[in-house]
């Protein structure tokens, strides 16, 4: 997610962006911090807002390496800060919402979490590439059904049927079905390259993305 030349209304669609596309990974990662269910929510919308306002990714622009891996430590850290302000509230006697044990965790408990956490990204960065596809195929005449089962090769909605619908051929829904699989991607690569700094990072990423979900994205 790269904003630290934007102007302001540019930077602003790119933090609601990264809001968009992360909202649904840090909350579960917090769950499996061990953070409490009413809480979760509470914490996440904290760190969203400590970190827009510190500029953290102004800063995350010039690190290196995937920059999940620099808004985990940064709500890792942001935990922390959080673990030890209740603490300190315990010593106090006042009342402690965070479990104090939230960041007790091993070495490899933390990497599987981590993954989970890229595992959701992709997912993430899936649906909304979806979406933006069955967005473009509704004027089209195509319903989002129909859409997903062609680029998903779901056999309960058989591409004869959809194709009947259509009115075309099958052979001509062959083609569509190939034009539409290369939007996706296309798509797909648009959304996750506003995450990279450059062409390498970029390839990079979709090998990830493709390794982690199991398979090539379509």
């Amino acid at each position: 997610m790269r904003s630290a030349s934007l102007s302001p209304e540019p930077r602003r669609e790119a933090l609601s962006e990264l809001y968009t596309l992360y909202w649904r990974p840090i909350c579960d990662y917090l769950r499996r911090m061990g953070i409490s269910e009413s809480e979760v929510e509470d914490v996440a919308q904290d760190f969203f807002i400590g970190f827009f306002e510190s500029q953290s990714l102004d800063r995350a622009d010039s690190e290196h390496g995937r920059f999940r891996a620099y808004l985990v430590g940064a709500l890792r850290h942001h935990v922390q800060k959080l673990r030890r302000k209740a603490s300190a509230q315990k010593r106090g006697g006042g009342n402690v919402a965070l479990p104090l044990d939230a960041l007790d965790q091993s070495a490899p408990h933390e990497a599987d979490h981590a993954r989970l956490f890229d595992l959701e990204w992709a997912q993430t960065m899936m649906a909304h590439s979806m979406a933006r596809l069955e967005s473009e195929t509704s004027e089209q005449g195509m319903d989002a059904a129909q859409t997903s089962a062609l680029i998903h090769g779901d056999a309960t909605i058989p591409q004869r049927e959809i194709a009947a619908r259509l009115g075309i051929s099958v052979t001509a829904m062959k083609t569509r079905v190939f034009r539409l699989r290369r939007r996706f991607r296309e798509i797909l690569r648009e959304e996750v390259s506003r995450t990279v700094a450059n062409a390498v990072e970029l390839e990079g990423e979709m090998a990830y993305l493709s390794e982690i979900l199991g398979g090539p994205v379509a």
